[in-house]
Parts: C-alpha cells; structure tokens; sequence
C-alpha cells in the first residue's frame, strides 16, 4: 500500500525519551488499521441492518393489526393481543443482537484509536477485540473504500494536542446529525399518533376494540420511537459535553505548552469509548447523504486548530 504521509518525528512532551512513533496520519493508513476500521463500519452496517429490519416489522405490524381488526371485527381482541406479543419479541430479540454487534464495533475502533494515537489501553473498560473477530467483519466488508485518511493531518502539531485534534473530530461529526435525526423521529411519532386516532374514527371502533386492536399493538413502535428520539438527543448531548472537554483541554495546552500529557487523553477517549458503546443507531442513508458535508466542516475545523497550534508555537 502506497502511504500519503512521510515518515515523521514526533517531539516529546515531559518524558525522558523521544517519541519516535510515526504520525497519526501516516499510522492510520497502514493495512492492519484499514483492516480495524473496515472492521468496525462492517459490524455497525450489521447492527444497523437489524435495525432496520425491526423497523420494517414494527411498521408492518402496527398497520397490519388495525386492518386485521377491521377485517376480522369479531376477533378484534385476539388480533390485537396476536400482533402485540409477536411485536414485542421482535423488540426483545433485535435489540439485544443490536447492542452486542455495537460493544464490538466500538472495540475494535478503540483498538484503531489506541494503536495510533500509541496511548495505552483501559482494562477495566473494555475487553480488547479478537484477532478472528477483526479479519472475519474485515473481510466481509463491500462498503465504499473511503477508509484512508480517516484523521485530519495534525502532524506538524506538538504531542499531544495532535490526538486532541483527532479527538475533537471524532466527537463534533455526530453532533448536528443525532439532533437532526430526533427531530426527524419526533415528527413521525407525531403522525403514527394522529393515524391512529384517524383510525379510530373511521373505522368507527368502540374505546375497547380501539385500545386492544390499535393502540397496543402500536405500543412497541411508539415505544421504539420515543427511546430513539431520547437516544439521539442524549448521544448528541453526551458528545457536545465531551467535545467541550476537549476544548477546555485545549485552551490549556494553548496557555501552558507542555501541561497536556497522554493521560489527559486517556481520559478524552475513555468518555469517547463509553459514547461509542451506547452511540444511537443511525440509517446509513440518512448518514450518508450528509457525509460529504461534514467532512468538509470536520477537516476546516482541524485546520483552524491547527492554525492556532502554530501561532502559539504548539506546532511546526
């Protein structure tokens, strides 16, 4: 594999000896991280295709509870209870599936991150991905090969404000897309609840028939669609708490050259990690038709840092 970067020296920050490991942007692009971070985008394209698959069933479900009730008007109880309990283990059984493949795709981008950055790994966090489990998700992967360059080039940046640097975009990519998304899903739960009362008065049900043979069934959507709102808002929340870690972090090291040491990164990344693991799901189409634009804001937003860096003498 032909690398972008040349080799580089990093300077030592507080430590007896150089630190000679190449630069994040050089690193990040050697085969066996490509290979972790196709890893990773593998095992989350899986989580979110169950997701969507349980989406699908949900929707399916609730529309096809009330038409069956109408249908079938003298065993509107039993319809609705039927619907209800078959809706409810597809709830059960996808989500755990879900939060598992999530666990392990955070893993492995952790691996990613620790290995570049050359921090050291939290044993008490999280339990460090297979070998077997990164190549089989590796070699599955058919996605778009858009795994280079995964950072921004903060190698003229002093260590170690250049994993600041890294840090910070990892965490203000997903900010405006998680709230994006709650809205999104605020207005369809919004109209779900207004169908349902207009099926109500059309199809002319009783207050019992319209609660066992409409509104239950319609439970485990509604359900599903009020924890992705507050999943995506605390998502967006956590990470604009952490990205704001960062920054304080930041102007310190801007101040006080050299007060910044790896340990205060661990700590960044450990906050990164924990958001990781319980990131709300997001479609990669919904993702993808804003990638393009926040990658553009991402690299800008590197090289005002960057930029600062070197005006503070914190960078070459």
């Amino acid at each position: 594999m032909q690398l972008k970067y040349p080799h580089r020296k990093i300077p030592s920050v507080s430590t007896s000896s150089p630190f000679t490991a190449p630069a994040i942007a050089e690193a990040q692009n050697k085969s066996k991280y490509l290979r972790m971070l196709a890893a990773q985008r593998q095992l989350y394209s899986d989580s979110k295709k169950i997701y969507s698959a349980r989406i699908i069933l949900l929707v399916g479900g609730t529309i096809v509870a009330p038409t069956a009730a109408l249908i079938v008007s003298d065993w509107r109880a039993a319809v609705g209870g039927t619907f209800t309990i078959v809706l409810i283990l597809i709830y059960l059984i996808g989500s755990v599936k879900e939060k598992r493949l999530n666990r392990e795709a955070a893993a492995i981008q952790e691996q990613f991150d620790t290995s570049i950055y050359q921090i050291s790994w939290n044993e008490l966090l999280a339990d460090r991905p297979t070998p077997t489990l990164i190549a089989d998700a590796a070699r599955r992967y058919k996605g778009p090969s858009t795994l280079q360059d995964w950072y921004p080039d903060a190698s003229d940046v002093h260590r170690p404000l250049d994993i600041l640097i890294c840090q910070r975009s990892n965490l203000g990519w997903g900010i405006s897309l998680h709230k994006a998304w709650a809205r999104l899903t605020l207005w369809v739960l919004l109209a779900i609840i207004c169908a349902a009362m207009l099926i109500g008065i059309l199809g002319e049900f009783a207050i019992g028939d319209f609660l066992i043979a409409v509104l239950v069934p319609l439970g485990p959507l509604i359900r599903e669609a009020i924890e992705m709102f507050r999943a995506h808002t605390d998502s967006a929340q956590e990470k604009a708490g952490a990205e704001q870690k960062v920054m304080a972090l930041w102007r310190k090291g801007m101040v006080s050259p050299g007060a910044i040491t790896d340990v205060d990164c661990r700590g960044i990344q450990d906050c990164i990690y924990l958001i990781r693991r319980s990131n709300a799901v997001m479609p990669n189409w919904f993702n993808d038709r804003r990638r393009n634009f926040k990658e553009v804001e991402m690299r800008l937003s590197a090289e005002d840092l960057i930029a600062e860096a070197r005006e503070h003498g914190q960078a070459r």
